[in-house]
């Protein structure tokens, strides 16, 4: 900042001796002392016509690599398969007509054997005052219950079985939810609550009844879901 030259009285005193010359000089002093501010720096850096940009470095955006999901594959049976499930055969439920039932199955494993013995109206707790009766497939003995206790009643599928034990022949199956090859000790074990069947050498479980095959055992254990007629 420039400074401002003022004039004392003694000042005009001198410039009063000095004369003329002297005063102009220093009144000329004084006026330029005394003048507006004036930067400290008049030199102005020139302006670029056109303001060049850098470019804003764009982020580079990575996806995170996709984790490759295991996944263990549970073995599902055939498309031709027949299904024995808990709440039927292939695509047939219990309650189904034997009608459609027996023609499905024949087509696919051949003419059944007819069991005339055990065929009658039963007698026990899950299938009393009702006309039973039973076609045999190979391992697979299929029961269809009549409406009531005449032979000539409509009659429905009401239950299958497995009998020996064991992984049925194809194009039978049995559904991955049936522990068909697990002992006694290991039903007892993995599921505590045995269904009230115990006492039968059974165990109830998922829908199913499962016997056990035993060593002293002929009947060579046997898998049951549907309606239980038998006497308790």
């Amino acid at each position: 900042m420039s400074r401002c030259y003022g004039l004392s009285v003694n000042g005009t005193k001198k410039l009063l001796r000095m004369g003329a010359l002297g005063a102009l000089v220093a009144l000329t002093l004084g006026t330029v002392g005394c003048g507006k501010d004036q930067p400290a720096d008049q030199t102005a850096s020139p302006s670029s016509a056109e303001e060049t940009t850098s470019p804003t470095p764009t982020e580079e955006t990575t996806s995170p690599t996709p984790t490759e999901e295991v996944t263990t594959e549970t073995p599902t049976p055939p498309v031709d398969a027949i299904v024995l499930n808990v709440n039927g055969i292939g695509p047939f439920e219990f309650g189904a007509p034997r009608a459609d039932v027996a023609a499905y199955l024949t087509a696919a494993l051949g003419s059944p054997i007819t069991d005339t013995e055990r065929d009658g109206v039963g007698e026990c707790e899950g299938g009393y005052g009702q006309w039973q009766a039973n076609e045999i497939y190979g391992v697979l003995t299929v029961e269809y219950d009549g409406a009531d206790d005449s032979p000539t009643s409509p009659q429905a599928l009401a239950a299958w079985s497995v009998s020996p034990i064991g992984e049925p022949p194809a194009p039978l199956a049995f559904t991955d939810n049936i522990p068909w090859s697990m002992s006694w000790e290991e039903l007892q074990a993995r599921y505590p609550d045995g269904g009230g069947l115990e006492h039968m050498g059974t165990w109830f479980v998922d829908g199913v009844a499962i016997h056990p095959a035993e060593p002293e055992d002929e009947f060579g254990g046997m898998v049951f879901a549907g309606r239980i007629n038998w006497c308790i």
